[in-house]
């Protein structure tokens, strides 16, 4: 599953022109119970992002652990990924929420620009009865602040993003300020660039050969065929080149 995400990351990153901007998505939410309660106040609770196609992006909240599958929509959306999130036990009580976003995905990679939800469910019962709330938000270059939403148990419920000044870039404009040479190659590879914080050389299968801060590659001991190289930098930014090794 993961080989098959990092493909999909690295054929969007290639073939499309879009913009990654860096910041924090700040969250606050009072919780009530349920419908049919029968262990509250006691209360498991996840807070989670999904993209513009529900598709799962990062936990940021989740406390549950013996408890953990009366949240059964978080799990069947992320697959009870918890990774990068705030986690701990069964609540003892229903207080305010609160957990932040920095704009990257499960994998740690910084996503797209672009509309995204806020999706929250809390559960105090073994019977799969829970409170589901939806808050659509953009992610992007401009600050944006919404407070005072309610739905679903969730109530004063605050959602303010602010980008990082200086850090939203052109995917396509900042990829050509990476260059690899000679591509194709027999062997070695020279990356010029800067800002560089890492390099991972990631086969077409999405399998990671190697990581490096090492802008001169050796690839002798792969095989002939097509690589993809993810340089991250200190900026938060990521960017894909595509390697021909011959």
């Amino acid at each position: 599953m993961r080989k098959v995400l990092v493909l999909i990351l690295l054929t969007l990153a290639i073939n499309n022109g879009y913009t990654q901007t860096a910041g924090d998505l700040s969250v606050s939410t009072n919780t009530s119970q349920t419908s049919s309660p029968d262990y509250a106040p006691k209360n498991v609770i996840a807070i989670w992002i999904e993209d513009s196609n529900s598709k799962f992006v990062a936990s940021l909240l989740v406390y549950a652990k013996v408890r953990i599958y009366d949240l059964g929509v978080w799990a069947a959306a992320s697959n009870n990924n918890t990774v990068n999130a705030t986690t701990g036990a069964t609540q003892l009580k229903h207080v305010t929420r609160t957990c932040k976003w920095n704009g990257k995905d499960a994998n740690n990679i910084l996503v797209a620009d672009g509309n995204y939800t806020l999706k929250m469910e809390l559960s105090d019962n073994s019977n799969m009865v829970s409170n589901v709330a939806s808050f659509p938000f953009v992610k992007g270059s401009s600050s944006q602040s919404q407070t005072n939403l309610s739905q679903n148990g969730f109530s004063e419920v605050s959602i303010v993003w602010t980008p990082t000044t200086g850090n939203s870039v052109s995917n396509v404009e900042f990829s050509n300020k990476y260059t690899l040479y000679p591509n194709p190659t027999k062997s070695n590879v020279y990356v010029n660039g800067f800002d560089i914080k890492s390099m991972d050389l990631i086969s077409v299968t999405g399998q990671l050969l190697l990581t490096t801060v090492d802008k001169n590659i050796n690839l002798s001991a792969f095989p002939n065929g097509t690589y993809f190289l993810s340089i991250t930098t200190y900026s938060g930014n990521v960017v894909v080149k595509r390697i021909i090794k011959e």
